[in-house]
């Protein structure tokens, strides 16, 4: 599990950052912000958060097992989207 902090440092290590992760999935930067503070639990949010950081669902959000019940599949697809298409 990645807190707070961590996710924050691994977003800006991929040059992103919670706004921009927010502006990408349409919706607001404190939705976001709720999601990596674990005050919110949107799904969609965890989603884009992993994918901008590049790391599974499972390892980010441990603590929110309704985030990646049966997606370890989708992150897989995903993973390998990326890499056919040259990261």
């Amino acid at each position: 599990m990645l807190n707070n902090e961590q996710i924050k440092k691994a977003l800006q290590e991929q040059g992103m950052s919670i706004g921009l992760v927010a502006k990408a999935i349409g919706v607001t930067t404190p939705t976001v912000s709720a999601t990596i503070a674990r005050k919110g639990t949107s799904k969609k949010c965890a989603k884009a958060i992993c994918l901008a950081i590049n790391k599974p669902i499972e390892d980010v959000f441990s603590d929110q097992p309704k985030y990646f019940k049966d997606d370890k599949s989708e992150f897989k697809q995903q993973a390998l989207q990326r890499i056919a298409n040259g990261f």
